[in-house]
């Protein structure tokens, strides 16, 4: 996604125009593509702010609990949490799922639910912040009416990412998902768990300037 590309060069999206931060992503693009010699790819998302881009970055470091496992066992996912702690004892274990792409679209279902959660506390806190702004004589009619299109707009997307979430989590653990059909999903769901990290840190960057108003 735009934002994340921008971020990981140090750059901000709320700190530019539309056309200023699309020129920036644009060289970064073209800077990526240059120096590994991959075409452009581009998958649009529902939403414009939901496009993703092919970005290549420099390979992460394997993180230490990689590197001091001991032991490495082939176990199917029907393994109860009892009979994994058994087989763990005192080492540390690399588990291999029978279905990994279905395990990890479960968990990447949590972590949308658990940002959901999060974009709920900061939905409510931006209603009682508007409610205030309302009522001060500080704040500008602008400055109010931005409040509540930024409260609208996350109200919006929230009852859209939480549609999405409840209903693939009840697919993913009510059925038989196959393999290729949780690749597919975890492409879809990736793209949402960053739009949710995207309207989180918008909207407490904005309130922040909001309470701001009050002072």
């Amino acid at each position: 996604m735009r934002p994340r590309i921008l971020e990981l060069n140090g750059y901000k999206l709320a700190d530019y125009s539309k056309d200023k931060a699309q020129k920036i992503l644009e060289h970064l693009l073209q800077e990526s593509e240059t120096c590994y010699g991959h075409k452009r790819e581009k998958t649009d998302g529902p939403i414009e702010e939901m496009n993703r881009w092919f970005y290549r970055t420099l390979p992460e470091v394997e993180n230490s609990r990689t590197s001091t496992e001991k032991e490495n066992l082939e176990l199917s996912s029907q393994l109860s949490t009892k009979q994994l702690q058994m087989l763990k004892g005192d080492g540390e274990i690399n588990i291999k799922y029978e279905f990994p792409r279905r395990q990890e679209l479960k968990t990447l279902v949590k972590q949308t639910l658990a940002l959901i959660k999060k974009l709920e506390t900061k939905n409510s806190e931006l209603q009682n912040l508007l409610v205030e702004v309302l009522d001060s004589k500080l704040a500008k009619t602008s400055q109010s009416d931005d409040l509540k299109k930024t409260v609208e707009e996350l109200d919006k997307y929230l009852k859209s990412i939480r549609k999405y979430s409840v209903l693939t989590d009840k697919k993913v653990n009510g059925t038989e998902m196959s393999e290729p059909d949780c690749e597919k999903e975890l492409q879809v769901i990736k793209t949402w768990l960053d739009s949710a990290q995207v309207h989180l840190d918008g909207s407490t960057a904005f309130q922040k300037r909001a309470k701001a108003w009050l002072s």
